[in-house]
This record gives structure tokens, C-alpha cells and sequence, in this order.
């Protein structure tokens, strides 16, 4: 986790140098390549700061990012002063971009998981503390058009601490996935946020049991292999 706030970015430059090697060395590189070599000490890239969230709120984890866009998202955690939020930096550009606003205060409030992306980098999933399930446009960070934010039913820890999985070739149509703190997987319609199938019980009950100075816990993300099975880990 990274307590301070802050993205750095960090620079690095590598020089390649190719090699035309004859068949009579061949048997003599396999040999030599048991044997290590040392190398010098390598040096530390260069740290740039590009970005300070206010108050410098806590930025939990993982970033998303598509292609060759120049914008990569995040989630920031709320503090006494400000709320939890999604960012969305643009490095060409004005910084941030935009930032979507948790609709209440606290903890409650916040966002702890890797955003998720569809192919196209133009839709944004993303689950909170408060149970919901939200989708939105990466071009402002607007409601997604006919998406209803889903909400978790029930009274119990409603916790979303797993990343959304995208199946864009399920045959009910495009599916997103997310496994929730209490105990069940979720597959929602990925247009409309409507529940595809009744949620799976994984055995997730209140996620991963707190350790020592990891009170905020990430709970296992689905993933979608390529025949269309569903694969997702438990703390049961």
C-alpha cells in the first residue's frame, strides 16, 4: 500500500546488443550457461513525481491502464477531509483527467480493488466497502449509459475487495464477475448491471483474516479462462 499518497514514475533505459553466433560455439554456450557470471550492481531508476492525491490519501494498490491511451486509473482512499474516489490520470494532459467521487464519507465509502477495463478502455468497473458495483465512462468518469449500479442484498459484510473478470464471450452476452465478502460470486449483465444467474457460494465470509498491520484486506479477483470456466479463490 502506498501510505503517502503519491505516484511516482519511474524511467529506466536498457541497451540491446544482438549477436550472430556460428554452430560451432553452440555447444559451448550450453555448457557455459550453468555456470554463473557475476554482474555489475544494477542502478536504481530515476522516481519522478507526476501526481499528489489531496490530503495525501492513502492509494491502495493497482493501477489500469489500456494500450497506448496515456490514462491509467486508480482508487484513492477516503481521509477525515476528503472522500474516497477513482482517478483517472491523463499523462498528456490536464491531471488529473477526472475523478469519480464515492456518494458518501468514511470508510465505509471506499474502493480498495483494482479498477477493471473492458477491451475497448471504455468502460470502468469497480466494486466499494458500501456494496455497490459500479460501471463508468473512462472518457469522464460519468454513469456508464444503461447501467444501474448494482447493490449487494442483505445486511451482513457487503464488502467488495475483489477486482472485477470481464467474459465479453459468454453466451448470455457480456458478463462481469466479482466475488463479495459475503461469501458469494456475482455475474452481472456488463451493459446493464442486472444480476446474469443467482450469486455462487465461494466460502468468502468476511474475506481474508486480519494480520497485523494488514487490517485492509484484498479478497481473491475471478478470472475467466479461455473456454469460459470461472476460477476464484477462498478463505474458506
Amino acid at each position: 500500500m502506498n501510505k503517502s499518497g503519491s505516484l511516482r514514475k519511474l524511467t529506466q533505459h536498457a541497451h540491446f546488443r544482438a549477436l550472430r553466433i556460428g554452430p560451432t560455439l553452440i555447444g559451448l554456450l550450453l555448457t557455459m550457461t550453468v555456470i554463473p557470471f557475476p554482474s555489475p550492481a544494477a542502478t536504481a531508476p530515476a522516481a519522478t513525481l507526476v501526481y499528489t492525491a489531496d490530503t495525501n490519501a492513502p492509494i491502495p494498490g493497482g493501477m489500469a491502464t489500456i494500450g497506448s491511451s496515456g490514462v491509467t486509473y486508480f482508487s484513492t482512499l477516503s481521509t477525515s477531509t476528503t472522500r474516497a474516489n477513482v482517478t483517472a490520470l491523463n499523462f498528456s494532459g490536464t491531471q488529473p483527467k477526472w475523478k469519480f467521487i464515492a456518494p458518501g464519507d468514511g470508510p465505509d465509502y471506499n474502493m480498495f480493488a483494482v479498477p477493471a477495463l473492458d477491451a475497448a478502455g471504455q468502460k470502468l468497473y469497480i466494486g466499494s466497502d458500501n456494496g455497490v458495483f459500479y460501471c463508468r465512462n473512462t472518457s469522464d468518469g460519468s454513469s456508464a449509459s444503461g447501467w444501474t449500479d448494482f447493490t449487494v442484498p442483505g445486511s451482513g459484510d457487503r464488502r467488495i475487495r475483489s477486482g472485477g473478470a470481464l467474459d465479453p464471450n459468454n453466451p448470455l452476452g457480456s458478463t462481469v464477475y466479482f466475488q463479495c465478502n459475503d461469501g458469494f460470486l456475482y455475474a452481472l449483465d456488463a451493459n446493464t448491471g442486472s444480476q446474469r444467474w443467482p450469486p455462487a457460494h465461494t466460502g468468502n465470509e468476511g474475506g481474508p483474516p486480519v494480520r497485523p498491520l494488514h487490517d485492509n484486506l484484498l479478497s481473491s479477483s475471478p478470472v475467466v479462462g479461455v473456454d469460459g470456466s470461472l476460477f476464484v479463490g477462498s478463505t474458506e
